[in-house]
């Protein structure tokens, strides 16, 4: 065997791989997603010419492959963290961070649910702009919960003088089959008074709890107090709550093809707009979810949701209006078609070639004198 000189030669025109990719990463990876992935590299160090004309299209070009194949590339290296994929409110693909390889592989620049945050890296949108990206951290929100107050037997007569309050008293000691003592009636107007809860709402967590056969007021409080901290506070947001913790987010991970788990409090507040502010049924919500899955081929709350968000903006209700929105959509495409041929066929029509008139004897006397 012969030994191999590598030589680093005199050329400093070069794009820079860190080790770490060569030797965690692109053993398992298909060639030609490594070669999409060095493309990127070469593409964000280079003129802005060639920033300008980044997209899907013009890697699938340059590579001779289907545009689908370079979004399955940058799928797998988003999945890997070696970058992280944006998209605009059409849902189409506007940008990508490149982030850096680990000996983990786990990622330091890809946009997670509350903790994380993006690094320093350069943002290479699809429309050519590059610029190194804002560092920001994501911190969760919390809600505060306001502190209990010790009311006094004076200040607990004036609010059962209160017209709502005094019907849920009356309420409780109905269902509970006893008179309230002031540690009830303190929980009572905790609830109304300084967590700020219809007297609709408490009355149904009361009777819910009932049901379930739970019977103390401080209890039934403590329940309420956890609500509020997950933003709940109405029985149309514990309705919500219940449903989409349950039927519609196994279906939507049955389609994107996640693992059964605790949702994230992002995407349950996505899947509330979508239920609650939209008024969109599963039907709606799992047809966009097979749209995404058809278009990115994995699965995004996010793409999902400017789905949702498009058609809501286009006032689609059912399936019948999007398929409505399908049809006006491929009637665009077919003009828009129809204008780019007929505008080649004009630039490639040939000149018309203008009819000379011959005077064939004057050739012919011209000819003989020459001779």
């Amino acid at each position: 065997m012969c030994k191999i000189v590598l030589d680093r030669g005199s050329s400093l025109n070069f794009t820079s791989v860190s080790n770490l990719f060569i030797d965690n990463y692109m053993i398992d990876a298909n060639g030609e997603f490594v070669k999409i992935y060095l493309y990127l590299l070469r593409t964000v160090n280079s003129a802005s010419s060639e920033l300008e004309s980044l997209s899907t299209e013009a890697i699938a070009d340059r590579f001779s492959l289907m545009e689908s194949d370079v979004y399955r590339a940058l799928d797998y290296w988003e999945q890997k963290g070696l970058l992280n994929l944006t998209y605009n409110n059409e849902g189409k693909l506007s940008g990508i961070v490149l982030g850096h390889a680990t000996n983990t592989a786990i990622t330091t620049g890809k946009i997670l649910h509350q903790d994380a945050y993006i690094d320093n890296q350069v943002y290479a949108k699809a429309s050519g702009e590059s610029f190194p990206a804002v560092q920001t951290t994501s911190v969760a929100t919390t809600i505060t919960v306001p502190k209990k107050s010790s009311y006094t037997p004076t200040q607990m007569l004036k609010f059962k003088e209160n017209e709502a309050v005094g019907d849920l008293i009356i309420m409780a000691e109905a269902v509970l089959g006893r008179t309230l003592n002031p540690t009830d009636l303190n929980c009572i107007i905790y609830m109304y008074n300084d967590l700020q809860l219809h007297t609709d709402y408490i009355e149904f967590l009361i009777t819910k709890s009932i049901d379930e056969g739970i019977k103390s007021l401080p209890t039934i409080e403590k329940e309420a107090v956890s609500l509020y901290k997950r933003g709940i506070t109405s029985k149309n947001d514990y309705k919500l709550d219940e449903l989409i913790r349950g039927k519609i987010f196994a279906a939507i991970y049955n389609v994107f093809g996640f693992k059964t788990e605790t949702p994230a409090k992002h995407d349950v507040d996505l899947v509330r707009k979508w239920v609650g502010e939209f008024s969109y049924n599963e039907d709606m919500i799992i047809e966009a979810c097979h749209r995404t899955m058809a278009q990115i081929h994995k699965g995004n709350f996010q793409y999902t949701d400017r789905i949702l968000t498009n058609w809501f903006n286009s006032d689609a209700k059912t399936l019948d209006d999007v398929k409505v929105l399908d049809l006006e959509h491929s009637k665009r495409q077919e003009e828009r078609f129809k204008t780019v041929v007929s505008s080649k066929k004009t630039v490639a029509k040939k000149p018309k070639i203008q009819n000379h008139k011959y005077d064939f004897d004057a050739i012919k006397k011209r000819n003989n004198k020459g001779i």
